[in-house]
């Protein structure tokens, strides 16, 4: 796995999961873990990807009761990179192929941790599945792949910086123009 494969958010997040395993006491980089950081990240594309989905609120209601049932260490600063992280960076590989992307994003990463048992579980019972995931990563993406470490500040870039002030206009939310 070459790391400087990685977005520039995606290397933010397995580094912000490392931190929170050291402080928190966590000895085991896991995909509930970095799932979590994905979702943290507030201009990233997971979060964007959830909020397009209808259980949104119930899969990160049962991951972090999830993440709070894990067991956690005293005193050890060594922290290992799970088993399914590891099977998940190597389906993020291949994934990204698929996509005809240069670089593995957030978006992958999570659509590929969402392939691991533990997060496939919280999925299912938020009635949220691996297809809902792929769509939206399409709908998101308009068909661009990842060509640079840093895509997530180009796509849906309008949408992000600018307002529609026609929507706003048929919402009923403008001000009338007095003059």
């Amino acid at each position: 796995m070459d790391l400087n494969k990685f977005t520039t958010m995606l290397t933010q997040a397995f580094e912000a999961t490392h931190k929170k395993c050291e402080t928190e006491g966590f000895s085991e980089l896991n995909s509930l873990l970095l799932c979590n950081i994905l979702i943290e990240q507030t201009d990233g594309l997971v979060l964007q990807i959830l909020n397009n989905l209808t259980n949104k609120d119930l899969f990160i209601k049962l991951l972090n009761k999830k993440i709070a049932d894990l067991p956690k260490v005293s005193g050890q600063k060594q922290v290992y990179l799970a088993t399914s992280v590891k099977e998940s960076l190597d389906r993020a590989e291949s994934l990204a192929r698929e996509f005809k992307d240069s670089f593995i994003s957030t978006d992958i990463m999570f659509f590929s941790l969402a392939k691991s048992p533990d997060i496939a579980e919280l999925l299912k019972k938020s009635n949220i599945s691996e297809q809902d995931i792929k769509n939206q990563i399409i709908s998101i993406r308009k068909g661009e792949s990842i060509m640079d470490q840093s895509p997530e500040n180009k796509l849906d870039a309008l949408k992000k910086y600018t307002q529609d002030i026609t929507q706003k206009a048929i919402d009923g939310k403008l001000d009338p123009v007095i003059g």
